[in-house]
C-alpha cells in the first residue's frame, strides 16, 4: 500500500515555524496560550481562563502572566489557577489555586544515586516555598483546602500581595 503527502504548502507552516525558537530554546503554541521554555524546564499556560507554570521553577525565578505572576523556591513545581465561574481571571469572582511539588512514599531513600529503599503508602509531597502575585487588585479572602478540597481552618495571609504559599497546602479558593 502507498500513500501520497500532499506536497502543497500549508498555511500554518510558517506560524509553525515562528513558534519554534531553536536558538533561545523555546517553543509556544500558534495562539501563545503555552509556552515552554526547554532550556530551564518550565512550561507556562498564559490563557484568559487558566495561568500558572510547571517545571523547574526555582530556575525560572518569576514568571510573569497576564494576569497574575508566580515564583516558588522549590526546584520542580506546578503552581495554576483556573477561574471557577467561566470568567477570565482579571475578572473571576472564584479561583481554584492548585499548587504540587515532588511526591515519594513514605519510607523512600536514596543514597549516593541508588534507591535504597523504594518504602510505600502514603505519599508525601514536598512542602511548597512560594509566592502568587494576582495583578488585579483588590481585597482578596483566601481559604486553604485540605487535600479532599474542603475548607481548612488554616489561616492564609494576605495583607496585599503577593501571596505567600502555605508549605502543606495544595489546593486554594480564591474569592473577590
Amino acid at each position: 500500500m502507498r500513500f501520497a503527502l500532499d506536497a502543497a504548502p500549508n498555511a500554518q507552516e510558517g506560524a509553525v515555524a515562528q513558534a519554534i525558537d531553536e536558538a533561545n530554546k523555546k517553543v509556544r503554541s500558534l495562539d501563545g496560550a503555552l509556552a515552554w521554555d526547554f532550556a530551564v524546564g518550565v512550561v507556562k499556560l498564559d490563557a484568559a481562563k487558566a495561568q500558572g507554570a510547571a517545571g523547574f521553577l526555582s530556575k525560572a525565578g518569576v514568571i510573569a502572566c497576564k494576569d497574575l505572576s508566580l515564583e516558588c523556591v522549590n526546584e520542580y513545581a506546578t503552581v495554576l489557577a483556573v477561574a471557577l465561574d467561566g470568567q477570565p481571571l482579571a475578572e473571576s469572582k472564584k479561583i481554584l489555586l492548585q499548587v504540587a511539588t515532588e511526591e515519594q512514599p513514605y519510607g523512600f531513600r536514596a543514597e549516593n544515586g541508588r534507591i535504597t529503599a523504594m518504602g510505600g503508602a502514603p505519599y508525601g509531597m514536598k512542602h511548597v516555598t512560594g509566592k502568587v502575585t494576582f495583578k488585579q487588585g483588590g481585597a482578596l479572602k483566601v481559604t486553604a483546602l485540605d487535600e479532599n478540597g474542603y475548607a481548612t481552618t488554616k489561616k492564609v495571609p494576605v495583607t496585599g500581595v503577593p501571596m505567600d504559599l502555605l508549605p502543606d497546602v495544595m489546593h486554594y479558593i480564591i474569592e473577590r
